[in-house]
């Protein structure tokens, strides 16, 4: 019998069209629409870089956004045109909070998005036992957390 090859197994054990639904909300707390979510690739990231033409984790996050969030039809929310539109005129928290769950951290995983250079950096796990990271960073803007 034919064995699978590793990739095929990993490739076949996740659904890419199964989505994730984030309720929008204005600032008096009132429901304004759902945004839905496919896992994201690397090819999706790769695609984002190319139009975001630049390495800034903003302008990046932003452009990200833009390529893959859905309205509940399955039609694109943006257009990758609206990618400044959206930093201009929107609250940073509220492009934050969009990322955040995007990638999924808004479900449990601590997180930090912050812009800036990573001056040092250490990792340091042990088979079973607690991940540790450490790094040293100047920061150019804000930091948002989400702890859980």
């Amino acid at each position: 019998m034919a064995q699978n090859r590793t990739v095929d197994l990993l490739v076949g054990a996740f659904d890419l069209n199964q989505r994730r639904k984030f309720e929008l909300k204005n600032s008096a707390g009132e429901k304004l629409i759902d945004l839905y979510f496919k896992p994201i690739t690397r090819a999706d990231r790769k695609r984002a870089q190319n139009l975001a033409k630049s390495e800034e984790a903003l302008d990046l996050s932003t452009q990200m956004l833009c390529q893959i969030a859905e309205l509940e039809d399955g039609t694109k929310a943006f257009a990758s045109a609206d990618a400044p539109k959206l930093q201009r005129e929107l609250p940073e928290s509220v492009l934050n909070d969009i990322e955040l769950f995007t990638t999924g951290t808004t479900s449990g995983t601590d997180s930090a998005v912050f812009t800036g250079i990573i001056t040092d950096m250490e990792i340091t796990s042990t088979v079973g036992e607690l991940v540790v990271v450490s790094c040293n960073f100047i920061t150019s803007g804000t930091i948002a957390m989400n702890l859980q």
